[in-house]
């Protein structure tokens, strides 16, 4: 009797360990500050909060991401994500050039590296012109890798291969290590850029978001965790009040893509003096008779 007892717990045994097996086999593992953690936090949570303030290390009061140190190749679009506005079904959707891939500048070896100059401030202003421009759509393709740089990440401080990055820039430019904090800054800029024009692509337009095979930047499982990310409630209020902060700002700077690192050291080049802050505001607003500028 006994030995039946005990047979038959020793089945109990092997049951409860058979299932607590599968039971932790079944838990998916995420990394910390990853959306996916987010997510899964924000619908575990059953207590009643106020909606957690996400934030990222940008200054919205600024009218774009650089305005103030001469970000990189960034266009002047407002850093909140808008809607696109709604075309006529007439219209046929005019085709634009892509991304650039900057293959050439990949594709560099140590020998051939070009260099970057930088100012006091460790922020890029030579050697010319066309190396500016490529350097700045360099660093733009690399905000755009989802290798060493994912977008299904909260923001830019959780992205774990910054050091990276950094290694791989010099790869490619001969450019000193003052420089590090800049790059990355402006990467980590691109970066949001980039999530942003994703977000009104494939979350704001609805048909798009089984398109990704068409131009395939982004793995389709960081896109489904950006969908859920956005859907949350809380990351919806946080999008709107950052909308209305981008609307607020009615007098935007002109200089497009151009750093203001660059166009301080042109100005300086014409009577070998620092431009004042008022001859700063006034180049960098210029606007051209008859041309259409962008507007919140």
């Amino acid at each position: 009797m006994k030995a039946v007892v005990h047979s038959k717990l020793q089945g109990k045994d092997i049951i409860s360990n058979t299932s607590s097996k599968k039971t932790a086999q079944s838990k998916v593992l995420v990394s910390p500050g990853s959306l996916s953690a987010y997510v899964r936090m924000r619908k575990s949570s059953t207590a009643e909060n106020e909606p957690q303030t996400i934030t990222e290390n940008v200054s919205i009061r600024k009218g774009h991401l650089f305005d103030d140190v001469g970000g990189i190749g960034i266009v002047n679009e407002p850093f909140s994500d808008q809607e696109p506005q709604t075309l006529p079904v007439t219209l046929k959707k005019k085709r634009t050039r892509g991304p650039s891939l900057c293959k050439d500048i990949h594709d560099r070896t140590l020998d051939n590296r070009l260099p970057i100059i930088l100012n006091e401030l460790c922020q890029p202003i030579g050697p010319d012109k066309a190396t500016l421009d490529k350097f700045s759509r360099f660093l733009g393709s690399l905000a755009r890798d989802s290798n060493l740089a994912p977008l299904n990440e909260i923001n830019w401080t959780h992205i774990r291969d910054k050091d990276k990055i950094w290694e791989y820039v010099k790869k490619k430019f001969i450019i000193a290590e003052e420089g590090k904090t800049y790059v990355l800054e402006s990467i980590g800029a691109l970066w949001r850029t980039h999530k942003s024009r994703v977000k009104k692509k494939y979350y704001y337009n609805s048909t798009s978001q089984d398109t990704n095979g068409e131009n395939k930047s982004i793995p389709d499982s960081h896109l489904k965790d950006l969908l859920k990310y956005w859907d949350l409630e809380e990351v919806q209020m946080i999008s709107e009040k950052r909308k209305a902060a981008s609307q607020s700002q009615k007098n935007r700077h002109t200089m497009g893509p151009v750093a203001f690192a660059r166009k301080r050291h042109e100005l300086k080049l014409v009577d070998g003096k620092q431009p004042s802050l008022e001859l700063m505001y006034t180049e960098t607003h210029k606007r051209t008779s008859g041309r259409k500028y962008k507007t919140p």
